[in-house]
């Protein structure tokens, strides 16, 4: 599980990564590179999903991620906010 007053966060960080993916396809970007993402983003909704809270891990992994492909920091961005748009 995610902190409460982060789950929001969470989820539209996980959207973020899913629309940089999108625009990565569209560009043609190295199918390893978008393959790499993938498995960055195949570990979070473990941690949604977890009985534990891991808060904490959730972040190390959008970290790591941004820090190996700066262009997905956006995701960073979105979970470290204090919250998220109305709309989005």
């Amino acid at each position: 599980m995610i902190a409460e007053n982060k789950a929001s966060q969470a989820l539209y960080a996980l959207n973020g990564v899913l629309v940089q993916l999108r625009t990565s396809a569209f560009k043609s970007e190295d199918i390893r590179k978008i393959a790499t993402v993938l498995d960055y983003l195949e570990e979070l909704p473990r941690f949604l999903a977890s009985n534990r809270d891991q808060t904490d891990e959730f972040e190390s992994s959008l970290r790591a991620l941004a820090e190996r492909f700066p262009e997905f920091s956006i995701s960073l961005e979105r979970f470290l906010k204090s919250g998220v748009p109305e709309v989005w």
